[in-house]
């Protein structure tokens, strides 16, 4: 009974192990430059968070999460737009948009 149980456990640690290393095969590693000093960053396809933190450790500047608008960390008030620019992304109208469908209103 106890060889069957290290064998599944083998088993299982064998698939674990396979299924690592498919996700790391499947990595794809992509350079970009910064938009502001050109400096060349490696990021994953999926992540851009080292071009997140270069930004804001070189440059001082934070990036919307949202549209990716940069801003400068730097400036008085600089939290506050910053905050009410992400809330803004949120903000549905109370009214119905001579453009938008309507469709979208009830």
């Amino acid at each position: 009974m106890i060889e069957s149980e290290s064998a599944a456990e083998s088993s299982n640690n064998t698939n674990t192990t396979i299924s690592i290393s498919d996700k790391l095969e499947s990595i794809t590693l992509i350079t970009l430059p910064c938009s502001l000093c050109r400096e060349e960053i490696t990021c994953t396809a999926r992540d851009l968070k080292p071009m997140t933190l270069h930004l804001e450790e070189k440059h001082s500047q934070r990036l919307c999460p949202i549209c990716s608008m940069l801003f400068d960390a730097t400036l008085p008030g600089h939290d506050n737009y910053f905050q009410m620019h992400v809330e803004n992304h949120f903000d549905v109208p109370n009214y119905p948009s001579p453009t938008a469908p309507t469709a979208m209103y009830p």
